[in-house]
């Protein structure tokens, strides 16, 4: 049991590694967007915007 919790603690730190150097080398990460297509729950993420406020939010 304390061997899965520090593999599982270790991936967690990794990724956040991972991450933090993309912020780091591509800046400000634009985040998805929870929605349905189909009856399914999808993420994706909005690459345009004709709402002012919504603009804002992605640029």
């Amino acid at each position: 049991m304390k061997r899965n919790l520090t593999v599982t603690a270790l991936i967690a730190v990794i990724i956040a590694g991972f991450v933090l150097g993309a912020r780091y080398l591509f800046g400000t990460v634009v985040p998805p967007v929870d929605g349905f297509a189909e009856g399914e729950r999808i993420r994706f993420i909005h690459t345009e915007a004709s709402e002012p406020g919504v603009a804002a939010l992605l640029t």
